[in-house]
């Protein structure tokens, strides 16, 4: 999987490094990740969702500047989730409470064990 980080010249700068990315997908469930073949950090300061897949580029957009570790590696996950569980194209600003809070209890494994893990990086 390839992972491209977008240069920026201003702060705040990416909440996480490629290498902490790598770990983050490293731990979630193969299935998840198999239809990413991209994954850009991108340097916008963006207030919509943390992070974007795409099915037409199978590209994961990371839009962390600025963001908590906790919030910007839920998300992904839960994208991630969203994605393989088939729900998408619903975005993650978009789901129902009950939605959310089902699928926070999914990736809340997930999510310690990640937080976990990029602390060595």
């Amino acid at each position: 999987m390839r992972i491209t980080v977008d240069p920026i010249l201003t702060v705040p700068a990416h909440t996480l490094s490629k290498s902490q990315i790598r770990r983050v997908l490293s731990i979630v469930p193969a299935e998840w990740r198999e239809a990413v073949k991209n994954v850009r950090l991108s340097n916008a300061l963006h207030s919509g969702p943390t992070a974007e897949y795409s099915f037409i580029s199978h590209r994961l957009t990371v839009h962390s500047r600025g963001r908590p570790k906790h919030d910007v590696i839920r998300d992904i996950l839960m994208e991630l989730l969203l994605h393989y569980t088939m729900t998408h194209p619903t975005p993650l600003s978009r789901l129902a409470d009950s939605h959310r809070k089902r699928l926070n209890r999914e990736v809340e494994p997930f999510l310690e064990k990640a937080l976990h893990a990029i602390e060595d990086v």
